[in-house]
């Protein structure tokens, strides 16, 4: 899960995004840490299920409803785990695009003009794990996107955007 450059042999995740004169220069997806509320629901929930018909005598209609009910969970957590798939973090020189969803794209986009500041913040999980975050300051009213989680190799990618921002910023 390192960040990548542009490859020709492979389609880049950006290409329906990116303008046509903009570069792709770092793409990454988002830690799989994001996955660990949604798996522990379906994995917590189905020992809870066996648990439970193991101990007590239910009826069909209410294991029906149970199973049901651990089922949706199954779905929610597939449903996020095929978000996780299919979103990306990606910058090229002219913005910072974080794109999320599976049927309906949702792009965040930051242009480098209005970044003011960037920093990482690691949690303690996240040092054990592998990912961290990005502070971002912006300026004009609106200021949109503050925090970008669950990033992996949060150092190398950070010294990365940073290197694309100031390569632009110096000629």
């Amino acid at each position: 899960m390192q960040p990548t450059t542009p490859d020709a042999r492979q389609p880049r995740p950006a290409d329906r995004i990116l303008l046509p004169h903009e570069e792709q220069k770092v793409a990454v997806r988002r830690h799989p840490a994001i996955l660990a509320a949604p798996i522990a629901a379906v994995v917590i929930s189905l020992a809870a299920i066996v648990i439970v018909a193991s101990l007590l005598t239910l009826s069909s209609v209410t294991l029906l409803v149970i199973w049901l009910a651990w089922f949706v969970i199954l779905l929610r957590a597939i449903w996020k785990v095929a978000g996780w798939r299919s979103g990306y973090f990606i910058v090229s020189a002219e913005r910072i695009l974080l794109i999320k969803g599976v049927l309906a794209r949702d792009v965040t986009m930051i242009p480098m003009v209005r970044l003011i500041d960037m920093s990482i913040k690691r949690s303690a999980m996240g040092r054990i794990f592998g990912y961290g975050s990005f502070l971002v300051e912006l300026t004009g009213a609106s200021p949109g996107l503050h925090r970008i989680d669950f990033l992996p190799y949060p150092e190398q990618l950070y010294l990365e955007v940073l290197a694309v921002i100031f390569r632009d910023n110096t000629g």
